[in-house]
């Protein structure tokens, strides 16, 4: 399945494919939970985690003959690993198969990206050499060697109509090429940040970047982590200090750790929003609340206090060595 639960391609035994295509597990059809309510795939996009679901578990009755285990894909391809079956023959080892099939789509997604870049790099070897270029693929993934990778990150925004925008860089030209796009870097004097507009005048937050065309819808606490890096200001946050402010120091920095990972997955190709080492708003991005954002009800109903309190500024947090691996 993909990072919209839509299901890409699915193999087993023949007369169990037929059982599962009646109840509309085919090629093409959105299993999230909007469309087919509580079921293992959907839960297993929205919380980041592996999810099994036993029999009546499931919403839907035609379902609940059945075993679900989802594992999400680990890395920054979007999707699900899903195993299926009938209820009577769920073993405990399921979850453990689904995961080591995740972690094969990962890396098998991982050395075709390489092949394809590597071809790209090959391909257009005399235009590596331009500080002022940077080739990139379809998907936004960025040739190492060309232009200041390093100062963009691994990914941008996949280009579309001539134009991409890149952080630290703004809307730049971007020419088609086969395989992927040569992006020309604005000048330096011409440089202007992304801005990455958080609004929060309604329940669920979303982001909008910019003049792209549609808002990235974020759960609460996916806002609330934005909102403490937006108050931390350049110095930003270590993940022992996101567990103190969230969870008053009873969470294991690997629950935070986890809920970045579930937060860049959400902002997709716009991920590198958030650096680490520590935590904070890459440089880039500009990240704007809103001027009325302390009176949203977004804020109003939030439980962590450090935001409910919040001061009238942006304030930078102390920053201090940490031997924690913030990534």
């Amino acid at each position: 399945m993909d990072d919209r639960a839509t299901v890409l391609w699915t193999d087993g035994d023949p007369s169990l494919r037929r059982e599962t295509a009646r109840a509309g597990f085919v090629e093409g059809v959105r299993w999230d939970e909007q469309s087919v309510g509580t079921n293992a795939i959907g839960l297993a996009l929205r919380t980041g985690s592996a999810t099994t679901l036993l029999g009546p578990e499931h919403f839907e009755l035609c379902q609940r003959d059945w075993f679900c285990v989802a594992v999400p894909v680990p890395g920054p391809t979007a999707g699900v690993v899903n195993i299926a079956g009938p209820l009577a023959e769920f073993h405990p080892r399921t979850q453990t198969l689904a995961a080591s099939l995740a972690a094969l789509v990962a890396s098998e997604t991982r050395a075709h990206r390489f092949e394809r870049l590597e071809r790209l790099r090959m391909r257009y070897a005399g235009h590596l050499g331009d500080r002022d270029l940077l080739l990139v693929d379809d998907e936004g993934w960025v040739v190492p060697s060309s232009g200041p990778s390093r100062g963009v990150g691994a990914r941008i925004p996949a280009p579309t109509a001539g134009a991409v925008l890149v952080p630290g860089h703004g809307r730049c030209p971007a020419e088609p090429v086969a395989g992927g796009w040569l992006v020309r870097l604005r000048p330096r004097t011409a440089r202007t940040p992304v801005t990455a507009r958080l609004r929060l005048d309604r329940g669920t937050p979303c982001l909008v970047v910019d003049e792209a065309p549609d808002p990235l819808e974020l759960t609460r606490r996916q806002g609330e982590l934005l909102l403490l890096l937006h108050l931390a200001g350049t110095s930003g946050l270590w993940a022992s200090d996101v567990a103190r402010v969230l969870h008053g120091g009873g969470s294991p920095t690997v629950s935070v750790r986890a809920e970045v990972s579930r937060l860049r997955r959400a902002l997709g190709t716009h991920a590198s929003l958030v650096d680490s080492r520590p935590y904070r708003i890459r440089a880039g991005y500009h990240l704007d609340p809103g001027p009325d954002w302390r009176d949203s009800p977004f804020v109003r109903g939030s439980r962590v206090a450090a935001i409910r309190s919040a001061p009238a500024q942006p304030t930078a947090s102390d920053t201090r060595e940490d031997q924690n691996d913030d990534r």
